[in-house]
């Protein structure tokens, strides 16, 4: 098809799916921030109104920040920079204990993340146009234990305590393929889910599930 002036094509393929959506606990995340001090009390606002929570997030979070081919600059926005680790983290985490209960591949298991929600999309990339059902069957019954998997998927890496200590994460424990990351396995940290001592700067970051 031609383009036209001041217009450029764009091509898609429209396909059946599945997708399981999870929500972040907002205030459970403005509470890990303020744990390690990412942000100041006067900063925040009533974690009580869910209204001004939800507008605290849209707000601050800065998805023009947040670029596909390149890590997110600190300094651009902290607090972005600080809560999209810490959901892209658990994103990765959700994707491989998935793939482990439902049967498919890692591979064809993709993220969406919501930044600003915040909320992470797990969907299968079902290049076949049928939908298995096999995401929906682990949340409705293997929920505890994909959650369960996810937590000790984020404890432990093969590669510790390199992995821990330089990156905070690596192919042992939550890089997935480029198909299946839409950040190309950038901004990833295990330490903002576990936690982690930093024995040279003598400071503990506080876990978010250990909260």
């Amino acid at each position: 098809m031609e383009e036209k002036n001041g217009k450029k094509n764009v091509y898609a393929n429209s396909l059946d799916t599945e997708g399981v959506l999870f929500e972040i606990d907002r205030v459970k995340i403005l509470q890990w921030l303020l744990k390690n001090n990412y942000v100041e009390v006067s900063d925040l606002p009533d974690l009580n109104n869910e209204a001004d929570v939800k507008m605290w997030f849209i707000n601050n979070i800065q998805p023009d920040v947040i670029g596909t081919f390149t890590s997110i600059e600190e300094s651009a926005s902290p607090i972005t920079y600080h809560v999209y680790r810490l959901i892209h983290s658990i994103s990765h985490t959700l994707v491989r204990s998935a793939a482990e209960l439902c049967g498919l591949d890692k591979n064809s298991i993709s993220e969406y993340i919501f930044s600003g929600v915040p909320a992470i999309l797990i969907y299968c990339q079902n290049s076949q146009g049928f939908n298995l059902g096999a995401l929906n069957n682990a949340f409705e019954a293997y929920f505890d234990k994909w959650i369960y998997k996810a937590q000790t998927i984020a404890s432990k890496c093969i590669f510790d305590p390199i992995c821990i200590e330089r990156d905070g994460a690596c192919t042992g424990c939550l890089f997935l393929n480029e198909v299946s990351c839409r950040h190309f396995n950038k901004d990833l940290d295990r330490s903002y889910l576990c936690g982690y001592f930093d024995n040279k700067k003598q400071k503990k970051l506080k876990g978010y599930w250990e909260i």
